[in-house]
């Protein structure tokens, strides 16, 4: 047998490098970029019986009793659409997409097979979306519904580990780096890859330590996703799934720095909120970051300080932050926030502070006008209940004398410390 199992391995091989002399495909699996280099395709065709040996290969228990030899099949397989464009038409079929997702649903591989899977459905869904539609022979929305599957099969797999899910995610950054990526992530989107991938965090049987890990590889592909893509934003909105997403973080325990920062950065599509002065692309992160300070825990204090002075500091960057913060009503949802002042760090409400003073020098409405004088009365419930009163009150006549004259926050700080 071990005889038999080595000839069909060196067979493999041969076929590797007649299809792939140039091993684009382990390039492509090292994460290297090879179709920028002056290299002409192999003038070797896919011989007709190809297809079907490796397809009945796998409808066979062979995955399952030979692992070795299912690995080196799927790396012919991946060797035939990386070496030769005319031979990835060829290959990439109807019986090859079936073969695929099987290997990973229906049997119970290691995860050597498992990455492999997913690396050849990511190289398929590009493949295919850059070639013209008479010449595929399926649709490329069953290889978009097929990465996702496989992902949502790896999470029901007993033995599956955090670095599969984690390299089958980030799979998808290199997946939509085509020409007219805008059209893939809008089928990605209409596919509902934005669900899945909170579904990949949910229904994994990942420890909740190891799944919160996995968030901000979730978040950073959804933002990736969102990025110049009209419809996911809309999607977002429609099916509230900010809220679907702030529940799935919740779920997981007090969340981390990682996690915080990558759901800043859907309100940036994808770039670094704390770095330079980024420009404001979605403003529905940042509200619902608002409404979460009332509601989450916190690792430690230092932690709701630093999210509190990223989003001053995201919101005041550029003009048309303000413009936009302002168009979407953000002094209301600051409102909202300094109401449950008793969560808040002293640090963290100046920061909230400041902010409603930036943004209604730029622009406030009379509805937030009064809710801020609001701030300056007795509640009668807080006095019934002996809650303890709003403590910054000096700071909100300052705020509202520096909307009309422009100035005064820092003083506000001072007479504040002094109250205290």
């Amino acid at each position: 047998r071990a005889a038999i199992i080595q000839t069909i391995v060196v067979s493999c091989h041969f076929l590797e490098t007649l299809y792939d002399p140039f091993f684009r495909w382990r390039a492509f699996l090292c994460g290297k970029e090879m179709s920028g280099l002056q290299i002409v395709d192999t003038p070797v065709s896919l011989h007709p019986v190809t297809v079907p040996f490796l397809y009945e290969s796998f409808e066979t228990a062979l995955v399952d009793s030979f692992p070795e030899v299912a690995h080196e099949l799927l790396t012919v397989f991946g060797a035939i659409i990386s070496g030769a464009r005319h031979n990835a038409v060829a290959g990439i079929s109807p019986a090859t997409t079936k073969m695929i997702l099987k290997t990973v649903r229906d049997s119970k591989t290691n995860q050597d097979i498992h990455i492999n899977a997913i690396y050849c459905s990511s190289k398929s869904i590009r493949i295919l979306h850059e070639t013209p539609l008479e010449e595929r022979q399926l649709e490329i929305g069953v290889l978009v519904d097929q990465y996702q599957q496989i992902l949502l099969s790896l999470t029901s797999k007993p033995e599956i580990n955090l670095a599969t899910l984690v390299e089958g995610l980030s799979l998808l950054t290199p997946t939509l780096k085509v020409k007219n990526s805008a059209e893939l992530q809008e089928l990605f989107a209409r596919r509902g890859i934005l669900t899945n991938l909170m579904l990949v965090v949910e229904q994994s049987r990942l420890p909740v330590e190891q799944k919160r890990t996995l968030l901000p590889v979730v978040v950073t592909r959804m933002s990736l996703i969102l990025r110049d893509c009209v419809y996911a934003q809309e999607l977002m909105a429609r099916d509230q799934l900010y809220n679907q997403l702030f529940n799935l973080v919740n779920s997981c325990g007090p969340p981390d720095y990682n996690t915080l920062h990558s759901i800043l950065a859907m309100s940036t599509h994808g770039e670094d909120p704390t770095s330079g002065s980024k420009e404001i692309r979605n403003v529905e992160p940042i509200k619902h970051l608002l409404h979460w300070l009332t509601v989450t825990e916190y690792e430690n204090h230092e932690q709701q300080v630093w999210l509190t002075e990223c989003l001053h500091n995201l919101c005041v960057g550029r003009i048309q932050n303000k413009m936009l913060c302002c168009d979407n009503s953000l002094i209301k949802d600051i409102v909202s926030t300094l109401k449950c002042h008793e969560r808040l760090q002293k640090t963290s409400a100046e920061y909230l502070l400041e902010l409603i003073e930036v943004l209604g020098q730029h622009s406030v409405s009379a509805q937030e006008l009064k809710l801020l004088l609001t701030f300056l009365q007795n509640d009668p419930e807080e006095l019934a209940e002996e809650k303890p009163a709003f403590p910054f009150k000096s700071h909100i006549i300052h705020i509202i004398s520096s909307m009309a004259k422009g100035s005064g926050f820092e003083q506000s700080r001072q007479i504040g410390r002094a109250h205290v």
